[in-house]
C-alpha cells in the first residue's frame, strides 16, 4: 500500500516537472530532472532543491548548469541571468547577494535564489531605505538584500524581530502595518519605523491558610517589566511558623526574589505552633555548690514559677545572680516564659602572706602561686635564693606562721594573714699579685686591703722596667687591659707578664688589588733601630702615586727604622679610559649613558641609550669594540657593554621615517569591473588600502569559506600564477623589494604592523591594538591550503592573520609572501607554496 501510495505521489512530481523547474529548455533538462527525482525517491544520495524565481517575471530569464530541481548534497550549481529586452540585471537575492550574471551556489540545504531586474529606463536612479528601531533597545531589524543603496523597482522584505521582554507593535513611515515581515517597492528614498512595546507581567501573593500569616513584596507594584526584580518576605501571624512556598519559587526561606519574565504566583504556606515549654539551667561559679530549684523539673509550661536558692558554702562569700536575674538575694523566683540560665556568683574568702629579706640586699624570696592573696586553706610554697656574695642563713617567724621548712623552701597554709623573714650573710674574699719574670716590672692595688666584699671594685696597674714591654695578665680574661679593674666575686691571684721590647711594621695597600707590598728583612716583629726596605709593585690598570703613612716618599722602594710601631701606606691609582658616543646622521636624535661618566675604568658596565628625533628611528648602533661584549647589530634602543682597557667610540645611526600627516589619499575604480579601491601615497609608493577582489575569468582564485561575504570583507584569496596577473592596468603585484620600501617609510618591520593594520576586523588574544596610521587597513583575510591529503582545501585564519604575495620567487614552488598576526606588532617575511591561497595588495607602476 506504502509503495503504490509513493509511486502516485513521483507520478504527480515527475508531471509537474513538464512546467516547474531551473532551466525549462527542453526535454532533455526534463529527463535530467527526472532521474534525480527518481533517485530521491528510491534511495539515493542525500539531495536538495534549488528553488530559481524571476522578479519581475517579464524581466528576464534564470537558467542552472547542471540543470534540474534537486542536487547531491555538497554539489555546485552554476546560476545564470539574462535580463530580457529593456530590462537590466540588478543581483541576486535569496542563496546569494552578488551582483555578477553568473553565481555558484553549493547545495548544502535546499535553497531558494531570485534574479533581480529592472528596467532599462530606471537605470540611472538609486534609492536609500533607512530603517529604525522605537525604542532603540526594543528589537532589531532584518533586511534581504541588505545593501545601502537599491535600484528603482528593487524589493526589499524587512522583517521586525523583538528582544526578550518586548513586543512588536506595528510599522510606520513607509508602511503602515502591524505583520512582523513586508515588502517595500523601492520607488523613492524611503524612511520605516519599527516600534516595540515593552512587555508587564502581574505576581499574585497568597497566604495558605489566609489567616496564617502576610506578604510583603517590594517593590509594590501592579504590574513588573521584564527581567525585574521582586522581593518577597513572609510575617506568620501570632501562632503560626512559615512552612516554605510554592509557584513561582521553591524555597523554605522567609525572604526571596523573582525575576518578572512572565505573569507569576506565589504561595506562602503557614503551620499552626502547639503550646511551648522551656528549659531552666541553674549552675554555680565557681562550681563550687550546687543549686536548688522548686520545682524541680526538665521543662516548665509557658508562664509557670521556679523558686532557685544558692546554698551556703564555707571559704566562699555568695556575690549575686547572673544571666535571668541580676538579685545579691539567695532565693529568686523566675517566671518561665522561655529557655533561661541562671548563675549563682561566689568570691572565695583571700588572706595575705608577707615576705621579709634580712637584709635587703642579700637575696630574694620566690612564692608558688604567687599571689596578692590566698583562699582559705590554701598551700604557698616559698623559696629563698640568695644574690651573688651571699648566703642563705635561715628563716625566721616559721612557729607564728605554722609553716614547715626544708632549708631555702617553707610551705605555709594560708588560714589567716602570715609572715616570714629569710636571713643572708654576706662573704669577703682575697687578692694576691705577682710579677713574671721577676725584676721585670712592678705591680700596685688600689684599694690596698687584706680583704674585700663582692663586688667591690680593685684597680691594678703593671709598670714596666727599663727596656720591657707589658704583655699582658696571667688571667686570659684580663688580656693587655693596663690599669685593669677588678671585681671581687672570689679570691683572685694575679700576675703581671713582662717581655723585652719589640715593635711592628704594617703595610697596607690602597686600593685593594691595586698592587702588592714586600719588605725586607719580613718579620712580623723588629728590635729598636732595624732598617727595613719596603717595595712596592704595581699590577696591570694601575699606577703607583706614592708612600703615605711611616714615609711620603713617591719612590717605589723606601727603608724605614724601627724605633716605634709604624704603618706604611702604597698608594696606587686606577687608569681610566674615554668613551665617545656619536649621532649619524646629525639631528637624527641623541644619546644617553649610564653611569654618566667621560672617562671609565676598564671592566665597568655601561648603558647607551638611543633617543630618536622627531621624524627618526634608530636603525642600529655601530662600536669600535671588537669583542662580543657590544653586538653592533643592536636594534634596541637600550644597549649594554662591558668597558675595555682602551678608549671606546659608540655610535647610534638613525633612519627618517615618513610622517603619517604627510600620507597622500585616493582612490582608483577598477575598468574591468567597475570595483572602486581605496589608495594611499606612502613615501615614493602609491598602494591600494584594501585587498584586492577581482574575479578573473582564468586562473584559480575565492572567498574565504566560499562565502562571497567574505570576499566582500576581506578581499579574494589567489594561488601565486593567479596573483600574477590580477591586479589593474598600471598596478603591479609587489616584489619583496616594494615590501622593503614600505618597510624603511613607515619605521621597520618589527612595528610596522600596528601602524599598517586596520583598526576593525581583527581577533586578539594578548590585548594588543593597532593604529592604522597611514591609512593602509591591512586586514586579516586568512588564507587557502593546497589541495592535499591532509588539508584538503582548507580554509584558515581568518580574523586572526593576513598573507600576502610578493612578486619575487625563492625556488620552484616557493615564493616570498609577508604577513601580520592579531598578536604581533611586526610585518613577517616567509616562504609559501605557490598553489596556497593568499590575498594581493596591488602598487602602482612607477
Amino acid at each position: 500500500m506504502k509503495k503504490t501510495i509513493l509511486l502516485v505521489a513521483l507520478l504527480a512530481v515527475i508531471t509537474a516537472l513538464a512546467y516547474i523547474g531551473c532551466g525549462d529548455s527542453g526535454v532533455q533538462n526534463k529527463n535530467s530532472e527526472i532521474t534525480d527525482l527518481l533517485s530521491f525517491f528510491t534511495g539515493g544520495d542525500t539531495r536538495y532543491t534549488l528553488t530559481v524565481n524571476v522578479t519581475p517575471t517579464n524581466g528576464g530569464t534564470a537558467s542552472c548548469n547542471p540543470s534540474g530541481t534537486s542536487y547531491k548534497a555538497g554539489s555546485k550549481v552554476a546560476v545564470t541571468a539574462t535580463p530580457s529586452n529593456g530590462y537590466r540585471f540588478t543581483g541576486w537575492s535569496g542563496a546569494s547577494n552578488d551582483t555578477a550574471a553568473t553565481v555558484t551556489i553549493t547545495m548544502d540545504d535546499n535553497q531558494t535564489l531570485t534574479a533581480n531586474f529592472v528596467s532599462t529606463s530606471a537605470a540611472t536612479t538609486i534609492y536609500t531605505l533607512s530603517v529604525n528601531v522605537t525604542p532603540a533597545y526594543g528589537g532589531y531589524i532584518l533586511r534581504e538584500p541588505n545593501k545601502a543603496r537599491y535600484n528603482a523597482g528593487e524589493i526589499v522584505t524587512v522583517t521586525a524581530n523583538p528582544i526578550d521582554g518586548y513586543t512588536f507593535s506595528g510599522w510606520t513611515g513607509a508602511v503602515n502595518k502591524t505583520d512582523k515581515t513586508v515588502s517595500i517597492t523601492m520607488n523613492g528614498n524611503m524612511t520605516l519605523n519599527a516600534n516595540f512595546q515593552q512587555n508587564t507581567y502581574t505576581l499574585s501573593v497568597n497566604a495558605n491558610p489566609a489567616q496564617g500569616g502576610t506578604l510583603s513584596r517590594n517593590p509594590q507594584k501592579s504590574a513588573y517589566t521584564y527581567g525585574e526584580e521582586v522581593t518577597v518576605t513572609a510575617m506568620p501571624a501570632t501562632g503560626y511558623a512559615f512552612d516554605g512556598y510554592t509557584g513561582a519559587v521553591i524555597s523554605t526561606s522567609a525572604g526571596v526574589t523573582i525575576i518578572m519574565d512572565g505573569n507569576k504566583t506565589l504561595t506562602a504556606k503557614f503551620i499552626k505552633q502547639t503550646a511551648p515549654s522551656y528549659t531552666l539551667s541553674t549552675v554555680a561559679s565557681p562550681a563550687v555548690a550546687t543549686i536548688s530549684r522548686n520545682p524541680d523539673k526538665a521543662s516548665y509550661q509557658d508562664g509557670e514559677t521556679v523558686t532557685v536558692t544558692a546554698p551556703t558554702t564555707e571559704g566562699y562569700t555568695f556575690t549575686g545572680w547572673s544571666g535571668a536575674s541580676t538579685s545579691t538575694a539567695a532565693s529568686v523566683t523566675i517566671t518561665m516564659d522561655d529557655d533561661i540560665s541562671l548563675t549563682a556568683n561566689y568570691n572565695p574568702i583571700e588572706y595575705t602572706l608577707t615576705i621579709d629579706v634580712l637584709p635587703a640586699v642579700g637575696g630574694t624570696v620566690s612564692r608558688n602561686p604567687n599571689n596578692n592573696t590566698y583562699t582559705y586553706n590554701q598551700s604557698v610554697t616559698v623559696n629563698a635564693t640568695p644574690v651573688a656574695g651571699y648566703k642563705f642563713t635561715g628563716w625566721s617567724g616559721v612557729a607564728a606562721a605554722g609553716a614547715s621548712t626544708y632549708g631555702t623552701t617553707a610551705t605555709v597554709t594560708m588560714n589567716s594573714n602570715k609572715s616570714l623573714t629569710a636571713t643572708f650573710e654576706q662573704y669577703v674574699y682575697t687578692l694576691s699579685t705577682y710579677v713574671f719574670p721577676s725584676g721585670t716590672g712592678t705591680v700596685s692595688i688600689s684599694p690596698n686591703k687584706n680583704l674585700y666584699t663582692y663586688n667591690e671594685q680593685v684597680t691594678v696597674t703593671a709598670t714596666p722596667a727599663s727596656g720591657y714591654t707589658f704583655t699582658g695578665w696571667s688571667d686570659a680574661a684580663l688580656g693587655m687591659t693596663n690599669p685593669v679593674t677588678i671585681v671581687m666575686i672570689e679570691g683572685r691571684s694575679l700576675t703581671a707578664n713582662f717581655q723585652q721590647t719589640l715593635y711592628t711594621l704594617t703595610t697596607n695597600v690602597f686600593p685593594s688589588g691595586g698592587g702588592s707590598v714586600s719588605r725586607s728583612p719580613n718579620q712580623t716583629n723588629y728590635t729598636y733601630g732595624t732598617n727595613v726596605t719596603v717595595t712596592a709593585t704595581v699590577v696591570s690598570g694601575y699606577t703607583f702615586t706614592g708612600w703615605s703613612g711611616a714615609s711620603t716618599s713617591t719612590s717605589s722602594s723606601v727603608t724605614v727604622t724601627m724605633n716605634e710601631d709604624k704603618t706604611l701606606t702604597a698608594n696606587f691609582q686606577q687608569i681610566q679610559y674615554t668613551l665617545t658616543t656619536n649621532v649619524s646622521p646629525t639631528g637624527g636624535g641623541s644619546v644617553s649613558r649610564s653611569p654618566n661618566q667621560t672617562n671609565y675604568t676598564s671592566g665597568t658596565n655601561v648603558t647607551v641609550t638611543a633617543t630618536a628625533a622627531s621624524g627618526y628611528r634608530l636603525k642600529n648602533w655601530t662600536s669600535s669594540i671588537s669583542s662580543m661584549a657590544f653586538d653592533p647589530r643592536e636594534t634596541s634602543e637600550i644597549a649594554t657593554f662591558t668597558m675595555p682597557a682602551n678608549a671606546v667610540t659608540v655610535t647610534a645611526n638613525f633612519a627618517s621615517v615618513i610622517d603619517p600627516n604627510t600620507v597622500v589619499k585616493g582612490t582608483i575604480t577598477d575598468s574591468r569591473n567597475g570595483q572602486t579601491y581605496k589608495t594611499v601615497n606612502i613615501g615614493s609608493q602609491t598602494w591600494m588600502a584594501e585587498n584586492l577582489n577581482y574575479q578573473p575569468p582564468v586562473g584559480n582564485s575565492w572567498c574565504y569559506d566560499n562565502n562571497t561575504n567574505n570576499c566582500n570583507t576581506y578581499g579574494r584569496l589567489y594561488d601565486w600564477s593567479t596573483a600574477q596577473t590580477v591586479c589593474p592596468n598600471g598596478w603591479h603585484l609587489p616584489s619583496n623589494q616594494d615590501w622593503d620600501i614600505l618597510m624603511t617609510a613607515v619605521g621597520d618591520s618589527s612595528t610596522a604592523g600596528k601602524t599598517l593594520k586596520s583598526q576593525s576586523d581583527w581577533n586578539s588574544y594578548s590585548g594588543i591594538s593597532s593604529t592604522d596610521e597611514y591609512g593602509f587597513s591591512a586586514l586579516p583575510g586568512g588564507l587557502r591550503h593546497s589541495n592535499n591529503i591532509d588539508v584538503n582545501g582548507l580554509f584558515n585564519y581568518a580574523g586572526y592573520e593576513g598573507y600576502w604575495w610578493t612578486a619575487t620567487e625563492y625556488s620552484s614552488g616557493l615564493v616570498y609572501l609577508r604577513y601580520m598576526n592579531c598578536n604581533y606588532d611586526g610585518v613577517g617575511e616567509t616562504l609559501n607554496f605557490v598553489s596556497r591561497g593568499q590575498s594581493v595588495r596591488c602598487v602602482k607602476d612607477d
